[in-house]
């Protein structure tokens, strides 16, 4: 463990988590935290973590912790440390550099696998939710946006980068305290239950839990969900400035997998969408089967999202109550062309 200090008595460790949920406090543990952004702009959900096996994390906190005390901070907040806000506001851009090195070396160092998925609300709403609602068991019959990052990172994680799952180490996940989650583990939870085939990827999962904000390895994971909602945007709306150096060391590895859907990304993952879930995700025959999504009306939904951009531009384009005059539904087949 080195020479370095154990972390403070007041810094939350996750060894007081992995006592109730892994046999002896030792295996592999993904951490996962999430952040939306829901202004009128935007609107997005990233979800990231990070795996590590229990002996790992202990080492990554004293390591973590020993820089937050050398910063003279008390947490890592991705948003903050960027922007040189909060605890950071009277850092220098050189102090700033100088950590986010020291910072990003201690994850890259004590972890293996690092993930996290980001997804454009909108699209998800319009065209991933309906298709997930009736296709998919849920527990309480809707499928969420974090409900879908996170089962497709933790599928990821299993499936394509098994080399570092042994079979026989127990996995467990903790979450990020918030709401939602409750509902993704009951999810979780359901799938395992449903799922009678021992190879399927819901399995290799041992336990679930949630832990607090301020958990070290929740501070690391704010990092990937940082990067992940800067990709998005920089999609959505490329400002042209290159990445930081400490980003390209954090994210261009073969370690490091981070995936965003925009609207264009899931039109395309849409017709695909049936094949790719489980029979063990799927609801039952006898419920009534989905209708499915044309790739006109695809394309029409594309034409309406234009127009009310386009809407918003144009001051004498809307209604008198302030709501466009535009309509979001297809013309019937009686309608003249």
């Amino acid at each position: 463990m080195s020479g370095r200090p154990a972390p403070a008595s007041c810094e939350i460790c996750l060894h007081d988590i992995l006592g109730g949920i892994l046999p002896h406090a030792d295996g592999l543990v993904v951490v996962f935290r999430f952040y939306l952004d829901e202004s009128e702009r935007d609107g997005i959900l990233a979800v990231g973590g990070y795996l590590a096996s229990a002996e790992q994390w202990e080492t990554f906190e004293s390591e973590w912790g020993f820089r937050l005390r050398q910063a003279g901070v008390s947490a890592v907040h991705a948003t903050d440390f960027n922007n040189r806000r909060g605890e950071f506001k009277d850092w220098t851009v050189e102090k700033q550099i100088e950590f986010s090195k020291y910072f990003t070396a201690v994850a890259e160092k004590q972890t293996e696998v690092a993930i996290g998925r980001a997804v454009e609300l909108a699209a998800f709403d319009e065209l991933l939710a309906p298709t997930l609602t009736q296709i998919c068991w849920t527990p309480h019959n809707r499928f969420t946006a974090l409900m879908w990052c996170v089962r497709t990172c933790l599928e990821s994680l299993v499936v394509n980068h098994s080399r570092f799952i042994r079979p026989r180490d127990p996995l467990a996940v903790i979450f990020e305290q918030g709401d939602g989650v409750g509902e993704v583990i009951d999810y979780l939870r359901g799938l395992q239950k449903r799922c009678r085939d021992p190879r399927n990827w819901s399995h290799r999962i041992t336990s679930f839990a949630d832990g607090p904000k301020s958990l070290m390895p929740l501070q690391a994971a704010d990092l990937i969900v940082h990067e992940g909602m800067r990709s998005v945007h920089e999609k959505l709306a490329p400002s042209g400035r290159p990445p930081r150096k400490s980003v390209l060391r954090l994210t261009r590895t073969e370690r490091v997998e981070l995936k965003v859907w925009t609207w264009e990304d899931v039109m395309k993952a849409v017709p695909k969408l049936k094949d790719n879930i489980g029979e063990c995700e799927k609801r039952s025959a006898s419920v009534t089967r989905p209708r499915r999504i044309s790739r006109l009306r695809i394309l029409w939904l594309r034409l309406v999202r234009a127009a009310k951009r386009l809407a918003l531009r144009l001051p004498g384009s809307r209604t008198r109550g302030g709501a466009s005059s535009f309509s979001g539904s297809p013309p019937s087949p009686s309608e003249p062309r």
